[in-house]
């Protein structure tokens, strides 16, 4: 098959976005422990007349519940506003997991290595501010704490530390960003930068901005050896995506998504997009090449030799089940976002619910 091409993503996404998307079934109350509602198929075009018959769809390759496992944060009802974490159970049941009590809950949670952890971003203590606390919580919803001031953490691949990144309230300077120790709550400033993403468990890559005399900005991606602080320059307007067990880097640049070595060194070009995400085997990858009509993002999956699985995934916030079988991901709705889960070998959306930033565990 062919590598990606910008021509073929403006073939598929506009067929994608002459689909409208399907309504969002009624949701249980989480504190109910109801059943999660049904899935529904992608909506499709009718087929000419004088069509075949479509055939059957192949079954699903996973067991279980479609979302078992699954993070996400919502509101507990209408009338308490605060957002929770919530994790589905087995059975599709919801259960909590945080359970905060200022004005803003918790946001962006992100499961530990192990699975036995839940790290996320909280408000900061007697303030109603979106730049928050990293808070940490057993997965049973234990032990819950907050371990620093920043937002947006990154567990390390062995599950010891948290990169996050913090910027001022006040004077809104550039970013810092940090790596915390969620058992003892040692803090390290690391120093200006943003977006950190662990390469290993002792390297870490960033971005950085850089001020001209005459006020222009460059954005660089940066390596750091958190051993020495040895940092190391790859490369202006670049971000870096490392794999699940950092044998490869994607790097994203000027709207191309490219496979490279450990070392950043580029190896070939893989997708026309952006904000790719990597399946935990590290055999495809998902790449955001555009928007709906509804302007919700819409996903290709390739595999690492650039060919096009499929171009129909849509909604923010991506992210894989275990066995790489489904993503979920946050829609738009009018009322409230929603997670849908979606069967790759069918396409059919196989599990819905109302919610937001969607983390499967590991």
């Amino acid at each position: 098959m062919p590598r990606i091409v910008a021509a073929l993503l403006v073939l598929a996404l506009a067929a994608c976005s002459a689909q409208s998307a399907p309504s969002a079934s009624p949701s249980p109350n989480p504190s109910a422990g109801s059943d999660a509602p049904t899935g529904t198929p992608r909506p499709s075009s009718p087929a000419p007349s004088g069509s075949p018959e479509p055939s059957e769809p192949p079954a699903p390759t996973w067991t279980g519940h479609p979302a078992d496992g699954l993070a996400f944060t919502r509101v507990l009802d209408e009338n308490d506003p605060i957002t929770q974490v919530f994790v589905v159970e087995p059975d599709g049941t919801l259960r909590q997991v945080t359970g905060l009590s200022a004005e803003l809950g918790a946001s962006h949670p992100v499961w530990s290595p192990d699975g036995g952890r839940l790290a996320f971003t909280g408000p900061k203590h007697g303030e109603t501010t979106f730049r928050g606390m990293v808070a940490v919580v057993d997965a049973d919803g234990t032990n819950e704490r907050q371990v620093a001031e920043g937002q947006f953490p990154r567990w390390s691949p062995d599950g010891t530390m948290i990169a996050f990144q913090e910027v001022d309230d006040v004077t809104d300077a550039d970013h810092s960003f940090y790596v915390v120790d969620p058992d003892t709550g040692e803090v390290t400033d690391l120093g200006l930068g943003y977006e950190p993403r662990w390469l290993d468990d002792g390297h870490v890559a960033f971005g950085a901005n850089t001020h001209a005399a005459d006020g222009a900005v460059t954005s660089s991606l940066y390596f750091m050896d958190l051993a020495t602080g040895d940092v190391q320059r790859i490369a202006d307007w670049t971000r870096a995506f490392p794999s699940p067990d950092g044998s490869m880097l994607l790097l994203e640049h000027e709207g191309t998504v490219s496979l490279a070595s450990p070392d950043g060194s580029v190896v070939a070009e893989l997708a026309q997009g952006g904000d790719p995400v990597w399946a935990p085997d590290g055999s495809r990858v998902a790449v955001m090449v555009g928007h709906d009509a509804d302007a919700n993002p819409v996903w290709a999956i390739v595999d690492v030799e650039g060919n096009l699985l499929r171009t129909d995934i849509v909604g923010e916030m991506l992210t894989w089940s275990p066995d790489g079988t489904r993503v979920a991901t946050q829609v738009h709705r009018p009322e409230m976002p929603v997670i849908q889960v979606v069967d790759l070998a069918t396409g059919e959306i196989a599990w819905e619910m109302e919610g937001m930033q969607p983390a499967w565990r590991p």
